[in-house]
């Protein structure tokens, strides 16, 4: 283990050396994990999307510890003190560090920026509001002392004040606060009583947010035309390009591509490559004020290799997984498919 010296008390750190850097985080592998070049530069759109929406700044470089999520490393860093089972990644304060494992990489990267404000009432709730889960819409009235969790109540917040009055907010109600301080807080900062507030929420709020992170795909990608309702695309995955993304299975790759699905019905997608696994999700311009049909399981959509979905028209992102190793040439194809 490392040692931090911080007010002149030691801090244990993970013993592994920073094997990446990016524009604003120093990467240290846990085990032989890899983070591929896409993945790096995802983590560095995310935060300056991030410093823009909130009107932050960031003062430091950030620390990330990458972990196996079947290893016990999440266990030792991220575990619960009453041994329960850990989250798949965790930002710890005292030491100002981020440990985690692929999937909640977005979520604790909003923790390690925040926390230029410190911590906060709101501290899980801005987290949820910008992580690789789309935040369920939690319209019931009244006091909840879990309300300050809620990610979509979070961006929605954003979206209505702005994020510097958010962050605003978020300085004013510190962790653990009782309902009489957030109601304070809320007052002072944003002029309305809390229980006004949760009814504009539930009669103002969209369904869906646009996701930054779900929809981000590297910066020079190419989009194919459709021709007469068929859609093909190569593809070269290598994790030294940007093009491509560490999996959450570490023992594979993914590229992102985008597509614009010309009209509204059912498509099918399929590889030349008998390991392929491949999902697509739309990518919104605007909120979505409807409830969408699959609930939870929205936006991404399984379609295997080969399989098919009814998909909407508009802009959405194709993800193509296979197993990690050397640099592979993968031909895809696309088309309208009548039922």
């Amino acid at each position: 283990m490392g040692v931090l010296s911080c007010d002149g008390e030691d801090i244990l750190l993970p013993d592994a050396e920073t094997r990446y850097q990016t524009k604003y985080i120093d990467i240290a592998p846990l085990s032989d994990l890899s983070v591929c070049a896409g993945t790096r530069a995802m983590m560095d759109a995310h935060i300056e999307h991030m410093l823009t929406r909130l009107g932050l700044g960031l003062t430091r470089r950030l620390k990330m510890y990458l972990a196996d999520p079947e290893s016990s490393d999440l266990w030792e860093w991220c575990g619960e003190s009453d041994g329960s089972l850990p989250s798949r990644g965790c930002y710890i304060f005292a030491s100002d560090i981020v440990v985690t494992s692929v999937t909640p990489i977005p979520h604790e990267l909003v923790h390690a920026v925040t926390v230029e404000r410190g911590s906060s009432w709101w501290l899980e709730g801005i987290a949820n509001a910008f992580s690789s889960v789309v935040p369920v819409p939690d319209f019931a009235p009244g006091w909840d002392d879990l309300r300050g969790e809620s990610g979509h109540l979070s961006r929605w917040l954003v979206e209505r004040y702005g994020g510097e009055t958010y962050m605003r907010l978020y300085a004013k109600t510190p962790p653990g606060a009782d309902q009489g301080t957030v109601e304070t807080a809320v007052r002072e900062v944003l002029g309305v009583e809390f229980d006004d507030l949760l009814s504009e929420y539930a009669a103002t709020a969209a369904y869906v947010y646009p996701d930054h992170w779900s929809c981000f795909v590297a910066p020079g990608t190419l989009e194919a035309p459709w021709r007469d309702d068929a859609w093909e695309y190569e593809i070269r995955l290598d994790c030294d390009q940007e093009n491509t993304f560490s999996n959450a299975d570490k023992d594979r790759i993914t590229a992102r591509i985008p597509v614009t699905i010309p009209r509204e019905g059912p498509y099918r997608f399929i590889a030349d490559h008998p390991d392929a696994e491949l999902f697509i999700q739309p990518c919104l311009s605007e909120p979505r004020m409807e409830p969408t049909p699959e609930g939870y399981s929205w936006p991404e959509r399984v379609l295997w290799n080969g399989g098919g979905s009814t998909l909407e028209a508009g802009p959405h992102v194709l993800l193509v997984n296979i197993p990690a190793g050397e640099p592979t040439t993968i031909r895809l194809a696309g088309y309208f498919s009548i039922r």
